[in-house]
């Protein structure tokens, strides 16, 4: 089982091949396999510099190339389950707008565009995984039957879950465990590169002209093809470019782009990889964070990846294999931003919010559902003229814990937040379309839910009562009964 002291990757060479997981994906869990044993890869905040600026999308001056659509792939990164929100479905199914999914979007964006600059080798390509594959694959041709005939799947692989004192498969662990306990789990989105060399599938898309590929997160409503982005970025020759944002409030966890004192490159530092004494008093230093919106030259992906594939820096996260969280289990995750060290002449760009709408809670579905975002003729979400290039900060508070309350509490339809600056709730509170809020309004309600009645509430703090709403505006206070 073991060489010494030191754990044996062989049982999971084992199980991962009569899995039949391809030798590049193994390769890929064996490297850090072997380097979880000592602890996450942490960076120390002495070897980094922080990146004191980054060239702005807005300031990009370049002649619009639509032929480049043509030479490119958008991929999505559909492999995990909603936890978050608690739907318990493919991330990409979640309803975000209208009557339209994720996945919807991404579908219509990539239509639209075939159909509107005549480039119809634009390619949409959904990395899935065990848990998301057959429930999206059957909602796509269920409502997109023509993509029958396209093939835009990429599986990836996954891995065993390991135990945290033993470091072997729990099924080889010598504990019984229920049929229910899934043994696996999914190694993060830095697979992508592995998977696509593993499949072949790279080669095949070298091979029918593909240059260009833009990933992002499913989850991502804000991410899409942008042209001026993607003429930049080819003409650039850089051969993998990072969106990034400055960072604010919504991004304490994110990971952030700095320099490599060693070598001068820009690297990737996820917030696990931060020394846990440290992370908050440097978080303020390194302003542009990562928004997982990434562009790869797939020509030097194969150059880099082809012969000795590198080491991705991996997360080793210690979780419990059911409820009763007695047994536990080591996922280690692999963040694909953290590639951006090695990819030679790498880069990165400063995106507005716009392009970073991650739907990680009810606050941030509350946002896009409202009437701050519409959809435009080319299927993305865009800010509301209203907001005055302001996203709204919306906090629905712990009552709005999962996707069943929050449709419980918005049954009535959204209320308007074209004009709200702040929103924040503390305690069940139920919305209609009736509603309006403008500038910052808090609403609170001390015991059982309640309905905000019809009307705009502006810059003010609400207490609903049991017999009156009482209205307190920052200026002065009144009642409203």
């Amino acid at each position: 089982m073991s060489n010494g002291n030191r754990p044996s990757f062989e049982p999971c060479r084992d199980i991962m091949k009569r899995e039949g997981i391809n030798d590049a994906d193994i390769a890929a869990f064996e490297a850090n396999f072997y380097f979880a044993l000592n602890g996450n890869d942490v960076i120390s905040e002495s070897s980094v510099s922080p990146v004191r600026d980054l060239l702005e999308v807005e300031n990009i001056r370049v002649s619009i190339n639509r032929k480049l659509l043509d030479r490119t792939v958008i991929c999505k990164l559909n492999g995990e389950i909603d936890n978050c929100l608690g739907s318990m479905k493919a991330k990409g199914l979640l309803n975000i707008k209208e009557d339209d999914s994720f996945i919807d979007m991404a579908v219509k964006q990539v239509l639209t565009l075939r159909q509107e600059f005549n480039c119809y080798k634009l390619k949409l390509l959904l990395m899935n995984s065990y848990k998301t594959s057959d429930e999206t694959l059957s909602y796509i041709f269920s409502k997109y039957p023509n993509l029958l005939q396209e093939d835009i799947e990429l599986l990836q692989s996954k891995i065993p879950k390991i135990h945290d004192s033993t470091f072997q498969p729990l099924g080889l662990d010598g504990t019984d465990h229920s049929s229910d306990v899934d043994e696996w789990c999914l190694p993060g989105h830095g697979e992508l590169f592995s998977s696509l060399i593993g499949s072949g599938r790279l080669d095949s898309l070298l091979q029918e002209g593909y240059k260009y590929m833009f990933v992002s997160n499913i989850d991502n409503a804000g991410a899409s093809i942008d042209l001026n982005i993607l003429t930049h970025f080819a003409g650039s020759g850089s051969p993998f470019m990072m969106e990034c944002c400055k960072r604010n409030e919504r991004d304490r966890t994110a990971g952030h782009i700095c320099i490599r004192n060693s070598d001068m490159r820009i690297i990737l530092r996820e917030k696990d990889m931060c020394a846990k004494d440290n992370y908050h008093s440097i978080i303020g230093v390194h302003r542009f964070c990562n928004t997982n919106n990434l562009w790869i030259r797939l020509d030097v992906l194969k150059e880099v990846w082809g012969k000795n594939p590198p080491r991705l820096p991996s997360v080793k996260y210690i979780n419990s294999v059911n409820d009763n969280n007695i047994k536990k289990f080591v996922q280690l995750k692999i963040s694909i931003g953290t590639a951006i060290e090695f990819f030679p002449n790498s880069t990165a760009i400063c995106v507005p919010r716009s392009r970073f709408l991650p739907i990680r809670s009810c606050s941030d579905l509350m946002l896009v559902k409202s009437d701050a975002f519409f959809i435009t003729k080319h299927q993305h979400l865009s800010l509301n003229q209203s907001c005055r290039g302001i996203i709204p900060q919306i906090n629905l508070g712990q009552h709005f814990c999962n996707i069943s309350s929050f449709e419980n509490f918005t049954r009535k339809g959204m209320p308007s937040l074209a004009r709200c600056t702040s929103l924040r709730i503390q305690g069940p509170v139920k919305f209609s379309s009736r509603n309006t809020f403008v500038g910052d309004v808090y609403v609170r309600n001390d015991k059982e839910a309640k309905t905000v009645p019809d009307g705009v509430y502006k810059d003010c703090d609400l207490l609903l009562n049991k017999g009156n709403i009482c209205s307190f505006p920052h200026t002065s206070s009144c009642v409203i009964t």
